[in-house]
């Protein structure tokens, strides 16, 4: 087949569906890792990153230049829906609600934005692999992949994970008329939640550098200590300060389009709640049809795995165990937040 014919074949398998996910960004090799997922695994999967991929997974790797020849004239990237958020806050939860309803496809972590949010933090600097305009291609055609419905849905709802809400301003303004909702939790029980992990360190730990890096960058004269100094508690408390300074960014820079919903609130009120984020994401529902979604066994299943029981019953019970048992480590957080507001940080801003 003739190169030409090739980049034909490439470009209609691309566009006739949701199928072909980009999935990993090489940034070494200057390529991106297709695979093809069926409709059922796209809305089933908890996560869209190695856990999704096994060795049976149809896959193929082309380079970036290929991939933008491929969509070359570009298609107009989709209007996008996104929930952002600082991390432990149910968001997983809220996009299976998303995705019960009628006409949403709703995608749970795309690895191949992780990887674009690393690129990103070099963007602009000698560190970077793209100039500027390369990049914005590059994301573009990511979002266009990603953005792509299937016959029967209407809107796609991207979950990233936590870290990638670091670039959400670069991924907003590259879809038009993209929304989001970003998820958050007062420090006290985001602290009591992340403790409660048994792997918790592990993942402060590895985060913890990305984060104060971007700390440095939003308040670039606030004096901090290493992290080799910080407890566990003080590492929970540092992604809590980071992730909420990032998420008052996004609101400042995109009030219209930037709605910030509490974890809290949506379990307190969450048909209230999931009809105002409904019609902030801009996304049709039908009487009665929220009711219906809540009626349903979402609530009552623990969203990164639902073939284990959970509720808001059982959080309460999660995390007053973590209080008791993570007292001293909270307690420690909790201070540590108060002397970054004592040295000027301001929340509200």
């Amino acid at each position: 087949m003739s190169r030409a014919g090739a980049l034909e074949k490439l470009r209609h398998d691309l566009l006739a569906g949701p199928n072909l996910v980009p999935h990993n960004l090489n940034l070494s090799a200057n390529n991106i890792l297709l695979i093809r997922l069926s409709d059922e695994a796209l809305q089933t999967a908890s996560f869209l990153d190695e856990r999704v991929v096994s060795p049976e997974t149809p896959g193929i790797w082309v380079s970036v230049n290929t991939l933008r020849e491929a969509l070359t004239p570009p298609p107009i990237v989709p209007p996008l829906r996104y929930i952002f958020h600082i991390g432990h806050v149910g968001s997983t939860l809220l996009s299976r609600l998303l995705g019960e309803i009628r006409g949403v496809a709703a995608l749970r972590e795309p690895f191949v934005l992780r990887r674009l949010a690393e690129a990103h933090d070099a963007l602009n600097t000698p560190l970077s692999l793209y100039d500027q305009p390369v990049f914005a291609s590059l994301t573009r055609d990511l979002l266009t992949l990603l953005g792509r419905c299937s016959a029967d849905k209407r809107a796609v709802v991207i979950k990233p994970t936590s870290a990638v809400g670091r670039m959400a301003d670069w991924l907003m303004a590259h879809a038009p008329q993209s929304r989001c909702v970003y998820l958050h939790l007062d420090a006290e029980p985001f602290l009591a939640a992340v403790l409660a992990g048994k792997n918790s360190i592990v993942d402060l730990r590895g985060h913890a550098q990305e984060r104060l890096r971007r700390l440095l960058r939003l308040r670039p004269h606030q004096p901090v200590a290493p992290l080799y100094a910080l407890s566990s508690g003080e590492l929970a408390a540092q992604a809590w300060l980071t992730e909420t300074l990032t998420m008052r960014q996004l609101a400042k820079r995109l009030p219209d389009k930037t709605s910030l919903v509490s974890f809290d609130d949506l379990l307190a009120s969450p048909a209230l709640v999931l009809a105002a984020i409904c019609a902030h994401l801009e996304l049709a529902v039908a009487p009665g049809e929220i009711d219906a979604v809540l009626a349903g066994p979402t609530l009552t299943r623990y969203a990164k795995a639902p073939a284990h029981e959970y509720s808001p019953a059982l959080r309460t019970q999660y995390l007053r165990e973590s209080r008791q048992r993570n007292a001293e480590e909270i307690a420690r957080g909790l201070l540590w937040i108060d002397r970054m507001r004592e040295q000027g940080i301001n929340l509200e801003a």
